[in-house]
């Protein structure tokens, strides 16, 4: 579901806040990822509206809630990469970015 939904997350390298350099990591992302995780600094989703965009958010912290809680629990078995792409063209069907 991740996956479809977001596609891949990057990880923003770490960037002083409200700087330029910080602008500039962001926006090197922000054309091909809805949801981007700020390294030391959390999170940015967009959206075609303020609704979508914190959805996005909301489905993305609880599905690290439940990736944290799973490898609690037990050993995480990622999915394969034939998996991974099979979603992924699941993804570009459903005429996501």
């Amino acid at each position: 579901e991740v996956v479809i939904m977001f596609g891949e997350i990057p990880i923003a390298p770490y960037a002083t806040p409200s700087t330029d350099e910080g602008a500039k990591v962001v926006e090197s992302l922000i054309e091909h990822h809805d949801v981007i995780i700020l390294d030391h600094h959390g999170a940015v989703t967009v959206g075609k509206t303020l609704e979508d965009a914190f959805f996005k958010l909301e489905k993305l912290e609880h599905a690290a809630k439940t990736l944290l809680t799973a490898k609690q629990l037990g050993k995480i078995s990622p999915l394969s990469e034939e998996e991974v792409k099979k979603l992924k063209a699941v993804r570009k069907q459903l005429g996501y970015k």
